[in-house]
């Protein structure tokens, strides 16, 4: 389930979404993925979740650096990541996944490496990398196109920063046992996201709600994304 912040859902909404799905289409639901963010998660919460069939939880991190966060307009801040992620174990959430982004306003080589430094201390299964990318329309955008300073404009990395983000990225997640397995992502063996491989491999795939083309996947193996 993807889009938005659907850990903000009544849990018994998620559960009646699952229900139904269970009782529309024939399969196993293999994988169900709930995208979260820190600030959002509670133990009530995630109890009802692992009751209502989700087992993996995607976090949108972003970064540990609450400087970071703060430019990037996030809620969350990195006490937030450390609490939320026990809450998630003792549930029974066994796969975890956490999203960074390459290219933050503020964003350094040493804050970077931080960043990569903390989440192998808290070995998400899985990881997802990406880079920065700013909409011309944005209020970020515009101020960047006009050579402005205000919204941390002047405070984004260059591009030539981004990609040797990105490459440390790939040595720190290597090294740390992770497979990169496709442009944004690296898993633990045998943990890759089953939703990215089947777009990742073209398969058909249904989506459903508004604006909803990523939010479930369904073929042979049921997998909600």
């Amino acid at each position: 389930m993807a889009g938005g912040t659907p850990s903000l859902l009544d849990p018994a909404h998620l559960q009646n979404i699952l229900d139904t799905i269970r009782a529309t289409f024939v399969g196993e639901l293999a994988e169900v993925t709930l995208e979260a963010d820190p600030e959002t998660i509670s133990g009530v919460k995630a109890a009802a979740w692992v009751r209502a069939g989700i087992n993996r939880v995607s976090f949108g991190l972003q970064s540990f650096v609450d400087k970071e966060l703060v430019a990037a307009g996030r809620m969350h801040r990195r006490a937030d990541i450390y609490r939320a992620v026990p809450i998630l174990r003792e549930a029974g959430i066994r796969n975890i996944s956490f999203d960074l982004i390459a290219g933050l306003p503020h964003q350094t080589k040493e804050s970077w490496r931080q960043s990569l430094n903390e989440l192998a201390v808290l070995a998400p299964e899985h990881v997802s990398v990406y880079l920065l990318e700013i909409d011309e329309g944005s209020r970020l955008g515009k101020e960047l196109l006009q050579g402005g300073a205000k919204y941390s404009a002047g405070a984004v990395p260059s591009e030539d920063e981004m990609a040797e983000f990105y490459e440390m990225a790939q040595e720190a997640l290597g090294a740390a046992g992770y497979h990169h397995y496709e442009i944004s992502n690296w898993a633990k063996p045998a943990l890759e996201s089953r939703h990215n491989l089947k777009y990742w491999r073209r398969e058909p795939y249904l989506g459903f709600g508004a604006g909803g083309a990523f939010v479930f996947g369904y073929g042979a193996v049921g997998q909600c994304a």
